[in-house]
């Protein structure tokens, strides 16, 4: 749900669909918290929003612009290295 905004879905998809719609993050969300939890001994808000960075937004963003063509072969590497970064930003 990375290219439509969630909540703007759910109001406009059939009835009979909003409620799988209104869900469709929440197997996400649970990875994102336990990834939390395991990250940092007592996690805050702030944590939960570098995590949320670090494994969604962020690789997202990265790797957007070479989607119609080839990603390139350093890109994993630089992913890695932009993640840890942003999750020592927490420490």
């Amino acid at each position: 749900m990375t290219l439509y905004r969630q909540s703007r879905l759910v109001q406009t998809a059939p009835e009979s669909c909003r409620e799988e719609v209104e869900q469709v993050n929440e197997g996400i969300h649970r990875r994102l918290a336990e990834l939390t939890d395991l990250r940092y001994p007592l996690p805050t808000d702030r944590h939960r929003s570098l995590v949320r960075v670090a494994a969604a937004e962020g690789p997202y963003g990265l790797v957007r612009p070479y989607l119609r063509n080839a990603v390139p072969d350093w890109m994993p590497e630089v992913v890695v290295a932009s993640s840890r970064a942003i999750l020592e930003l927490g420490d």
